[in-house]
């Protein structure tokens, strides 16, 4: 490792890309579909072990043919060749680890960064900016996570089931950061950012009761009273329309206030 850097250099949002030593990997192997989700695969489950059929059903679900085991090996040595190319024959590999036992795991040798590790760091200071109280601080962490976000994890594998729980996953991390940072910009007094972050919590869940109170506090902050009411009545006349449910109690009590002023 150079200058600090990583040689290797994973990208999961956005088009999955792969550098070494800040060049994208390319040939004939980085072509084959089972190559590439084998690496996908490894580097989200850095140092865990996999029997040779896990890793058969993640590259070929539902095919338990003899022909599968023979597949892997053959794919295994593609990923080698591709992140080593100057690998001696017959040395092992510095990433792909085998046992006694038949199973696989892949050793990054500090030698890899990834942007699903950078998204790892950044919660942590979010979340120790949290507990030191600088809403500065982790509104800043937020917002270089929902930059990550936004790019979509892998999307070029929608509807690979093998990455799902995954996907899931950050999909849930995305909305639980965008309420992080909705409300830490309304203890930061930026209402620009909380009005924004609202709609978008909003165009994914019409229904946040969180999102549309926030709204509803930034244009009572500005001074649009009447704006306040009409976006409240909206929301509670969409919740009543769409899903039949009684008006949140929160959101009824915001909307008595409004309406009682005196």
């Amino acid at each position: 490792m150079a200058n600090g850097q990583a040689q290797y250099e994973a990208r999961f949002f956005g088009a999955f890309t792969v550098l070494r030593d800040g060049r994208p990997l390319e040939g004939p192997a980085w072509r084959r579909e089972s190559v590439r989700t084998l690496l996908k695969w490894f580097l989200l489950h850095p140092g865990r072990r996999w029997r040779a059929a896990e890793l058969c059903e993640v590259l070929w679900p539902g095919e338990n043919g003899d022909r599968c085991p023979n597949r892997l090996h053959v794919t295994l040595h593609h990923l080698r060749r591709l992140l080593e190319p100057e690998l001696p024959c017959r040395r092992p590999s510095s990433f792909i680890r085998s046992d006694r036992g038949g199973c696989y795991r892949f050793d990054t040798a500090d030698r890899w960064r990834t942007d699903v590790g950078e998204t790892r760091r950044l919660l942590r200071s979010a979340d120790a900016a949290r507990a030191a109280d600088d809403a500065a601080a982790e509104i800043v962490a937020c917002r270089e996570l929902i930059a990550y976000y936004e790019r979509t994890f892998l999307p070029e594998d929608l509807f690979t089931d093998a990455f799902a729980p995954v996907r899931t996953a950050y999909e849930r991390e995305y909305q639980d950061v965008l309420s992080r940072l909705l409300r830490a910009s309304l203890d930061a007094g930026d209402d620009f950012a909380a009005a924004s972050c609202a709609a978008t919590i909003l165009d994914i869940d019409p229904y946040c009761e969180e999102a549309i109170a926030a709204s509803v506090q930034v244009s009572l902050r500005q001074g649009h009273v009447l704006g306040a009411m009409e976006q409240l009545d909206d929301f509670l006349g969409t919740l009543q329309r769409e899903l039949g449910t009684r008006p949140p109690h929160r959101l009824s009590r915001i909307r008595q206030r409004l309406r009682s002023p005196g």
